[in-house]
């Protein structure tokens, strides 16, 4: 029966049709360039890595070729490739780069172009960025993980510099390698998007002025801990008067108002604020133990960083810098607050 096959990356393919006296028909850069079996060509040639797909089976088409467990970059090593097909993964291993970093050597600069995804080997990197003129260190990359997740993604400059603490290898692959790979496989796709947040929520914590003055391993327990969740646009976060005060949110992505009602017009609201990523909703409702003096509704969807109370008050008594920073963000939004009313 005839089968059609399907080539999944946009590379040089060279055909050679039956009767050898025809000369070969070069095709650069054919994306998902579909030809039948059997067909008119005696040979293909591919002349860089690409994958095949077969539309009997619905998979990838690499059929005499596994997987080797002695490749340095195997899923023993990484977790994250536990969630390859077979073929998916033995093509990984094919097209991969090594990198030997020494120490004090920077991987990726802020605000630059990256072209590739790391998966790191061995060694230890640090992350940090840049915010407001100021220098913040946001974590370390460790043997096993990942780096350039956020280029994959979203095309995105490089939100963040990494540094090397010592020598490191690495295998470098090239991101539209790793796009191609999460167009085909949901639960890598899925994993790769988990480490992007985790890694945005890290850089969030790290540069808001509350939370930045807790150690790093405190801020690595917050986001193990904390729940991450969605409000859409016209959704309350926080009602004004009200006594759910058993969270405290950090906002990732959107935008969201800030307003009370006019107290000699009940009819009217004064808006105070417009929050967005980076801002915290809550904090004042924490300390007083009192209800929320505003209202926050999301004038867009919300993505949003969901920490718990009894946390914040066990972080409030082991860090006097965390409580001084609460209690100063506290006062400035009052501040704030009463020179709105008086406009």
């Amino acid at each position: 029966m005839a089968c059609m096959y399907t080539t999944k990356t946009q590379r040089r393919y060279v055909f050679t049709h039956h009767g050898g006296d025809e000369k070969p028909i070069h095709i650069d850069y054919a994306p998902r360039f579909t030809f039948a079996s059997p067909c008119l060509y005696d040979s293909i040639m591919i002349q860089s890595p690409c994958r095949l797909w077969d539309s009997r089976h619905s998979s990838s088409m690499m059929p005499t070729n596994h997987p080797s467990n002695d490749h340095p970059l195997n899923e023993q090593e990484c977790r994250l490739l536990a969630l390859l097909k077979p073929d998916e993964l033995h093509f990984l291993q094919s097209i991969v780069t090594k990198v030997e970093l020494p120490a004090q050597a920077v991987l990726l600069k802020e605000g630059e172009h990256n072209h590739f995804l790391y998966f790191i080997h061995s060694g230890t990197l640090h992350i940090s960025k840049q915010y407001h003129g100021k220098t913040f260190d946001i974590g370390a990359v460790t043997p096993g993980q990942i780096l350039g997740e956020a280029s994959v993604l979203f095309h995105d400059l490089t939100r963040a510099s990494v540094t090397s603490i010592e020598a490191c290898t690495l295998y470098q692959v090239e991101i539209q390698y790793i796009q191609e790979l999460i167009q085909d496989n949901a639960r890598f796709n899925h994993a790769i998007h988990q480490i992007a947040e985790q890694r945005s929520a890290a850089s969030t914590l790290a540069v808001n002025p509350i939370f930045g003055t807790l150690p790093q391993v405190v801020r690595e327990t917050i986001l193990y801990n904390a729940e991450f969740t969605d409000i859409e646009a016209g959704e309350t976060l926080v009602q004004e008067g009200g006594n759910d005060t058993q969270f405290l949110y950090i906002i990732l992505s959107g935008t969201a108002e800030v307003s009370i009602r006019h107290p000699s017009r009940p009819e009217e609201k004064v808006t105070f604020a417009t929050l967005q990523s980076g801002d915290e909703v809550g904090e004042m409702a924490i300390v007083t133990e009192k209800p929320h003096a505003a209202s926050v509704v999301a004038l867009s969807t919300l993505r949003l960083l969901k920490i718990s109370t009894a946390s914040m008050h066990i972080w409030m008594e082991r860090h006097p810098t965390f409580t001084e920073a609460l209690k100063a963000s506290i006062q400035s939004k009052l501040q704030h607050n009463l020179k709105a009313l008086r406009q």
